[in-house]
Parts: C-alpha cells; sequence; structure tokens
C-alpha cells in the first residue's frame, strides 16, 4: 500500500460507516499496511487432546443495517451505531495488543488461550487473585523469566497501557458468500477452506472499557488466506502509543 493510501485509511475513521468491525493490535494493522492483508491464522491449543490446532478466525461485531439484505439479518439483534460498534470490540483491541507485548516480552510466544492480564494479581483494583501463576504460564510453554525480570507490578501498568487498534470493514464484504450458522471446520496448517468465507452469529455480551456491558453480535469469519485491505473501510488507533507506532510504519511506505 502507498503512503498517501494508508493515511486515507486513517482519515476515513472519522466519516466512514462501517459494515462490521474488528479490534486488532497496532502491529497487526502495521502488517496489513505492508502485505494488503490481514493474516487471521494462529496455533491454539486443544484441549480435547493436548495438542495444537490452527485457528483462522477472525471475529467481528457487525452494524445490523448492514446486513437487511443478508440471511444473517434476522440473527443479529442488537442494533448498534458506529460509536457503540467501538466500544463492543475495544476489549478485543486492548487484548490482542496485550498479547503481541507478551509475546515481543517472552521471546516469540504466548499462550493465547490466557488473557495477559489473568497473570496480574489485583489488576482491576478489587483485591482479586491472579487467574494463572507463572507456573501455569510455564506448563504452556511460555518463557517466563523475562516477566519475573520485568516484574508483575510494572507489567501490570504496562498492560493497562495497551489499547489497539479498530478496523471498520466496508461492505465490499459482502462479495463473499458469508453464509448463516454455517459449521466452523477444523483445520490443519496445511488445510484450505472450501469457501473462503463461512460465518456463524452468535449473541455475546462484550466488556466496556469502564463500566457495565455492551450486548453485540459476533460474527465469526473463517478466512484462511486471511482479510484483504480491499475490505478495509478505515483504522483507528485507540491511544497514544499505538497512534505513534502505526503513524511511524506508514511514513516508512513508499
Amino acid at each position: 500500500m502507498k503512503r498517501y493510501e494508508a493515511i486515507k485509511l486513517i482519515e476515513r475513521a472519522d466519516t466512514e460507516i462501517p459494515a462490521m468491525v474488528l479490534g486488532i493490535s497496532v502491529e497487526s494493522a502495521i502488517e496489513l499496511l505492508k502485505k494488503d492483508v490481514l493474516p487471521a491464522e494462529r496455533m491454539c491449543r486443544a484441549e480435547m487432546d493436548g495438542g495444537n490446532y490452527w485457528d483462522y478466525f477472525l471475529h467481528f461485531v457487525a452494524r445490523k443495517e448492514a446486513f437487511k439484505n443478508h440471511p444473517l439479518y434476522s440473527k443479529i439483534q442488537e442494533s448498534l451505531d458506529k460509536e457503540e460498534l467501538h466500544e463492543s470490540v475495544r476489549g478485543y483491541a486492548d487484548i490482542e495488543q496485550q498479547e503481541e507485548f507478551m509475546k515481543q516480552l517472552c521471546g516469540g510466544y504466548w499462550a493465547i488461550d490466557i488473557c495477559p492480564e489473568e497473570i496480574i494479581p489485583d489488576y482491576r483494583g478489587h483485591g482479586e487473585k491472579a487467574i494463572f501463576s507463572l507456573e501455569d504460564l510455564a506448563k504452556e510453554g511460555v518463557n517466563v523469566r523475562p516477566i519475573k525480570e520485568y516484574g508483575l507490578k510494572r507489567l501490570g501498568q504496562t498492560l493497562k497501557d495497551m489499547n489497539g487498534v479498530i478496523i471498520g470493514i466496508n461492505e465490499w464484504i459482502f462479495e463473499n458468500p458469508i453464509k448463516a450458522d454455517t459449521e466452523i471446520p477444523w483445520k490443519e496448517p496445511n488445510e484450505d477452506y472450501t469457501d473462503p468465507f463461512v460465518a456463524m452469529a452468535r449473541q455475546t455480551a462484550l466488556n466496556k472499557r469502564n463500566s457495565g456491558k455492551i450486548g453485540a453480535d459476533e460474527i465469526i469469519v473463517g478466512l484462511s488466506k486471511g482479510l484483504d485491505i480491499k475490505y478495509v473501510s478505515y483504522i483507528l488507533p485507540l491511544g497514544l502509543r499505538e497512534e505513534s507506532k502505526l503513524m511511524e510504519a506508514i511514513n516508512k511506505l513508499e
């Protein structure tokens, strides 16, 4: 992508109305700009057999009116405006950014079924205990030595400063065969999907950053080859750190 095109994606966050939104890390957004594709594959822990499997799914929140001519329309219960859509995926963006930081801190690997803040005692200031110990992380294959050296108290504050990025998706996405209530297939790393898009909708409650919850309908989309940038309407960094890092990468584009 050219520099001027990337800048337009940032500017359009103020004006464009998305069909769906997605919360990601700033590093993923930079990769999207460099390669014109947002990768979807992630190696996950398979609890049923103790092994690993590859997850090719991105989790979006839908704007109901954008789906008025789609079979999923009747299944999308919440009608959210743009601000509410953004609020609904802030938590996802936070976690994606935290996980990216933990991967970098721990030498490239993090157990993605463990939310980073769950290893911090009293993370939200209510006296709660950590859900996972460093010993639990070590059992998952995480290198915990850098965490010990960094310090849990310092790490907790660092994680609170992580905000991530929101991606707005345009209505070009509907040129793909997004199906309603499709069974999610289980795929190995070298396998592909018959259809480029499969999806299901489910009702979920996503935490707001500071208070309460907002109901939102999550669209889970299978993308074995990633999300093409032509479906991206805008990119919205959620913090000064993310904005600075994103603009630094954009300024290096031609």
